[in-house]
């Protein structure tokens, strides 16, 4: 099957020689470390889930379009974006048609260099990219720039507010600002941190991607437990998740950081027991139920393996499933997500296959 995540891959091979250095580093200003849903992962078997036919839907499009190199998408509303790295373009889709929404690379006036995140603007259906070379907001409508504006920043994920506010990551080596989650004005350029890093979270800010459901938006940050949030006018932890198979993360959420408890962390990583999930990816939630997806450090080792596995807390446990299977007659085998849905996961079909599938778990 196509790698819908390799370049996910990629960067998570940069991220490996940091993670000693990260979790030694750790020390116990820990944000917020009560809030939220407690619960432990399951990494230490390899576990399956079978999609049945009735949860999966198979949404043929008009025509066939390059869809094969797309890293990412955002839904808004009925309206579906995916973000092509490779040749850094954006398509959308609505209902079963599929159209080129922004390609102006290259170098001239009202064109990038390159796209380091996007977003989408309801109000003024304009698409907004981070232009990380020239350190730019850029706006677009119909294809067409609108308007520009310079930033101090650089940004890994951006979703609109509204029309004339963003939310976006910044990381750790942005101009030597601190990493974390921000607010931006777009009128007067104010910034407002809503979001400082624990130290053990720092390294592994590198992919975050916010997921819109409703009215609020949702992400994950990594560190010593995989923590999820979410924003509405208001940041609220609405879980975290220890994925370690030994008693380290029960431990830490129970009680107050030590010198002992740091140790058996690093204990853990140099024996290769604390298993991380890295760049949380493709989150939904809905009343009873959270569910995500993530970049599993196994993969990096076993190429075998899906790039991402999924993750579901319910009932107060999170149970985490290596691989996802689609019936056999959709004929794709596994299954790895690019968006996540009103109501579903989505994936594309491979590089000359014009289909999306949605899989409601």
């Amino acid at each position: 099957m196509f790698d819908l995540r390799r370049s996910f891959r990629i960067r998570a091979y940069g991220l490996l020689p940091f993670l000693t250095i990260a979790l030694a580093a750790f020390f116990p200003s820990c944000s917020n470390r009560g809030d939220g849903l407690s619960v432990r992962g399951r990494l230490d078997e390899l576990r399956y889930l079978s999609v049945p036919q009735d949860a999966l839907q198979i949404l043929p499009l008009v025509e066939e379009v390059p869809l094969g190199n797309v890293m990412y998408g955002k839904s808004y509303g009925d309206c579906l974006f995916f973000f092509d790295e490779a040749n850094m373009r954006i398509y959308s889709v609505e209902g079963d048609t599929v159209r080129l929404a922004l390609d102006k690379r290259g170098r001239g006036p009202g064109e990038y260099s390159d796209i380091g995140a996007f977003t989408y603007v309801p109000e003024t259906e304009e698409l907004v990219i981070f232009e990380r070379a020239g350190r730019k907001l850029r706006f677009y409508k119909d294809g067409a720039m609108t308007r520009q504006i310079p930033v101090d920043f650089y940004a890994i994920a951006m979703e609109a507010l509204s029309d004339d506010k963003i939310l976006y990551a910044r990381e750790a080596a942005s101009l030597g600002g601190p990493a974390g989650l921000f607010a931006y004005d777009l009128s007067s350029g104010e910034q407002t941190q809503l979001l400082s890093l624990r130290e053990d979270q720092v390294e592994f800010f590198h992919d975050l991607s916010f997921c819109r459901v409703d009215d609020k938006i949702y992400f994950g940050v990594t560190g010593l437990t995989t923590d999820i949030y979410s924003y509405d006018g208001d940041l609220k932890k609405v879980a975290s998740v220890s994925f370690s198979p030994n008693p380290f993360g029960k431990e830490y959420w129970s009680g107050e950081y030590s010198a002992e408890k740091e140790g058996k962390a690093l204990a853990s990583v140099s024996d290769g027991n604390l298993s991380l999930a890295l760049g949380v990816f493709c989150l939904q939630v809905s009343k009873d139920k959270i569910g995500f997806w993530y970049m599993n450090g196994d993969s990096i080792q076993n190429h075998n393996l899906p790039s991402l596995s999924y993750c579901s807390i319910e009932g107060g446990e999170a149970n985490t499933y290596y691989v996802v299977r689609l019936p056999r007659e959709s004929g794709i085998e596994l299954f790895q997500p690019v968006a996540v849905g009103k109501d579903g996961f989505i994936s594309i079909g491979e590089e000359d296959e014009a289909t999306l599938y949605k899989v409601v778990l």
